[in-house]
């Protein structure tokens, strides 16, 4: 995953170092695990959700035409659901691989680990480096935590020489930051730093509240 992995925050100094690791882990998995990817999706939707197939829905009449369709449907269900669980599996093995031994060390202290880990729930894992990776009320009220990611993100800047990709990474990490400490980042595009781009892109970002 071209040397992206998951650290602590005194190990990369970087706050964006997990969502440029997240975006790297979702490319692997849409190359090569292309028949559960629409379901993995949903670990890097925000909210995270854990991955499921969806059950073919009941049926609306009994005709023998309608119960053959409604079988063929279930039969490429259980195919889906075979698929993604062992899918699952190497996605969590991946995740895990690429997780430093510092930032696999507090894991492994965390409550049900071993069961989680039995399971191989990616859900968790994923919920786990992140709360820990955005743990600034870990060393401060987190009041104040929540006001300097806010002061971080208000002043972010995209520096000379640096891609719009890094940028919003940047300005992302900031923006978990914030929500991580229970607050919210913006109710008006004006509050989005101007160098993101013109009124109609800040508009668009995901922070903004409709």
């Amino acid at each position: 995953m071209g040397g992206h992995v998951f650290e602590l925050p005194e190990e990369s100094n970087d706050w964006t170092q997990y969502n440029k690791t997240i975006d790297k882990l979702k490319e692997h998995v849409k190359t090569t695990y292309k028949e559960s990817y629409v379901e993995i999706t949903s670990l890097f939707s925000d909210p995270m959700t854990q991955p499921a197939v969806k059950l073919p829905a009941p049926l609306k009449d009994k005709t023998e035409d309608s119960k053959l369709i409604r079988n063929e449907k279930l039969k490429i269900y259980a195919k889906k659901m075979d698929a993604l669980e062992q899918n699952l599996i190497a996605v969590h093995t991946i995740i895990w691989g690429q997780t430093s031994p510092a930032m696999q060390t507090k894991i492994k202290s965390i409550k049900n680990y071993e069961t989680k880990t039995d399971n191989h729930d990616c859900l968790w894992l994923l919920q786990q480096i992140k709360a820990i990776t955005m743990s600034y009320e870990n060393k401060k009220n987190p009041m104040m935590s929540e006001l300097e990611a806010k002061e971080h993100f208000y002043a972010c800047k995209q520096d000379f020489n640096e891609s719009p990709e890094d940028y919003m990474h940047k300005l992302k990490a900031w923006a978990d930051v914030v929500k991580h400490c229970s607050g919210d980042i913006a109710e008006s595009w004006k509050n989005i730093p101007e160098d993101f781009g013109t009124q109609e892109d800040r508009k668009k970002q995901p922070w903004i509240i409709p």
